[in-house]
């Protein structure tokens, strides 16, 4: 679903923004390839719930978080 994908790399972009992460520093926290970061990033790979739950820690957000909509009504956890 075209919603829901957009939805998660917005809040990506969004817990990234916050957090002052870079892709690269994505790519370096999680292990990814930068490739798939990037697709992920732009909303064009649908994550599987690993890289979902890698994203979410690197981020220091839940994965709950990366799901919901809006991005800006959660805080970070910690």
């Amino acid at each position: 679903n075209k919603t829901a994908l957009f939805r998660i790399s917005a809040n990506i972009q969004h817990f990234m923004e916050m957090q002052g992460v870079s892709q690269a520093d994505l790519v370096r926290k999680t292990g990814e390839n930068s490739m798939n970061i990037s697709r992920t990033c732009r909303g064009q790979n649908v994550p599987n719930i690993v890289l979902l739950a890698r994203i979410a820690e690197a981020l220091d957000v839940s994965v709950d978080q990366l799901l919901a909509e809006p991005a800006g009504k959660f805080s970070r956890t910690g």
